[in-house]
């Protein structure tokens, strides 16, 4: 027997009214009373049964993969859960989608760490920094600061050999901070962030991947880590007034895009654009760069390569570094270009 809510008061008036003996009467509306809160608890049982499939099969969707499924549950007593649950399952398909960029751009970083592993003038680099005995870094996760050991350095970035406990807690993408020491000189590098680990050749360290996202000033390092990292050539040179330099950018996806110069070195050049992040792509792309030098009446085209993207309220900085390909006759444009701003300094 089904009884709705607006029923039940109807019959119990109609009962009494009937009714002359009040025992009686009593009697059958108690069990007409009974009988229509049956009927209720059965519907609401019913309803909950019914959700509680529709939950079970959302549940069953997760367990195949399948996250992006909606749970769609009735208004009623299972409401709460069924926000609670698509809560959940929207920070699932975010994660996700980090876990999944974040495992690109590690093969793309481990890619370009084998490169720089084989490559001698590395190898003679981390030879050189070996030698400086009082040279020290102090890596900074979280609240925790530990002593690394410096295997490789240079203006845009670290490797440094950890133990393995504090490599376990190191992620691509993690920002940490770094305090580099040598010579009673301290350097903080700017915006440092987890790359990749690299393929040590230490059996109780791990070794680690950081870039800066601002390359460390030359002239600021002591002279024993300046000398070990070969920078007297590579000092880079603002373009000012009276000897400018302006830069286009000429690559696949982009077409060509204006660029501002902020330093120039016979290594590479430092530029500010209107891109975002995302437009540059990974590090290690590949991009022509136009240098327009007026001083000069000429203008270069070099080959470079992405080695650093730094992203701030005024536009986008990108550190390139000329390719080992480049044209030797447009790096002597560049070289010409930086030997007078060296005679107009003077």
């Amino acid at each position: 027997m089904h009884l709705g809510t607006t029923a039940l008061p109807v019959l119990v008036s109609v009962l009494l009214a009937l009714g002359h003996d009040g025992a009686p009467v009593l009697v059958a509306s108690g069990a007409l009373v009974a009988a229509a809160g049956a009927g209720l608890i059965l519907r609401d049982r019913r309803r909950v049964e019914r959700d509680a499939e529709e939950l079970l099969d959302s549940v069953q969707s997760w367990r195949d993969g399948d996250i992006q499924t909606a749970i769609s549950l009735n208004d009623g007593p299972t409401s709460a859960l069924r926000d609670a649950l698509e809560d959940a399952r929207r920070t699932l398909v975010r994660e996700r989608q980090i876990l999944k960029r974040q495992r690109e751009e590690l093969a793309g970083h481990l890619t370009r760490v084998e490169e720089r592993l084989r490559d001698p003038g590395a190898e003679a680099r981390r030879r050189r920094l070996a030698r400086i005995h009082d040279l020290a870094v102090i890596l900074s996760v979280g609240k925790a600061s530990v002593e690394a050991a410096v295997v490789d350095l240079t203006v845009n970035g670290v490797v440094l050999a950890v133990r393995p406990q504090v490599a376990e807690r190191l992620m691509p993408g993690l920002p940490v901070r770094v305090r580099v020491e040598c010579g009673g000189a301290t350097l903080h590098p700017v915006g440092v962030t987890t790359v990749a680990p690299a393929r040590g050749r230490c059996l109780d360290l791990r070794e680690w991947v950081f870039r800066f996202s601002e390359p460390l000033e030359p002239k600021a390092l002591p002279s024993t880590v300046s000398a070990a990292l070969e920078l007297r050539e590579f000092e880079r040179v603002r373009p000012h007034l009276y000897h400018p330099m302006t830069a286009t950018l000429v690559c696949d996806g982009m077409g060509t895009v204006p660029a501002q110069v902020m330093d120039v070195s016979h290594a590479g050049v430092g530029l500010l654009v209107s891109l975002s992040e995302e437009s540059v792509g990974e590090l290690g792309r590949e991009i022509t760069v136009q240098l327009h030098m007026p001083t000069l009446g000429r203008f270069a085209v070099v080959s470079s390569v992405v080695v650093n993207v730094a992203v701030s309220e005024v536009g986008t900085r990108l550190g390139l570094a000329f390719a080992r390909e480049a044209d030797v006759e447009e790096l002597a444009k560049v070289g010409t270009w930086l030997r007078r701003a060296d005679r107009m300094a003077a």
